[in-house]
């Protein structure tokens, strides 16, 4: 049985052909199929808090960082807090069903046809053939920081190197280290660069 999905008891209107998609574009959760049935959800429906870029709040959020303090606060939360009781999904067994690239986490605008692709070019992580599959990614999507031209701090990076610092203080790579049992090295990385 499929349960109310957020936009459904919050009325957001940024569904597929919702009235707030124009202006909001579609949510992320609306589209997240590597959470479909998740708590009996439709796609991202019923795990949208650990799904980035959705709507709370009247406004677009970025990463569960950013939003938790407004998720902890919702009411959809709670409510399939209520329905699912014993059987709520951590935000870690969430996370494990959606292995997200740096781009979809992060918001960068930097995948092929992303919105800052024209801009700045498109990320090397995202097209990065040889690392696909590492980590359960797309491309270099969860070994960007091996990988030599993302966008790191705000600005385009060179060399891990000259990066690793940012990288070291990155909630993606945080993530990742999280999610992986066995963190593939730098050095294994490179190698097949």
């Amino acid at each position: 049985m499929v349960k109310p999905n957020c936009w459904q008891v919050l009325a957001c209107g940024r569904e597929p052909g919702g009235a707030k998609t124009g202006a909001l574009g579609v949510c992320p959760a609306a589209i997240e199929t590597r959470a479909d049935g998740l708590h009996g959800g439709e796609n991202g429906g019923r795990a949208c808090w650990a799904i980035s870029a959705t709507l709370c709040h009247g406004r677009p959020q970025g990463t569960y960082t950013q939003k938790a303090h407004d998720c902890l606060r919702c009411k959809f939360l709670a409510r399939v807090r209520r329905e699912e009781r014993r059987g709520l999904l951590s935000l870690a067994e969430i996370r494990q069903h959606l292995k997200i690239n740096c781009w979809e986490h992060l918001a960068c605008g930097r995948e092929l046809g992303g919105v800052k692709a024209g801009e700045l070019g498109v990320c090397p992580a995202a097209i990065e053939a040889a690392t696909d599959g590492l980590h359960g990614g797309q491309n270099g999507g969860r070994v960007c920081w091996a990988v030599s031209g993302t966008l790191c701090g705000g600005r385009v990076q060179t060399t891990f190197a000259r990066k690793a610092g940012d990288c070291l203080r990155c909630e993606f790579f945080e993530r990742v280290r999280q999610e992986e049992p066995r963190l593939i090295s730098v050095a294994e990385i490179q190698a097949l660069l």
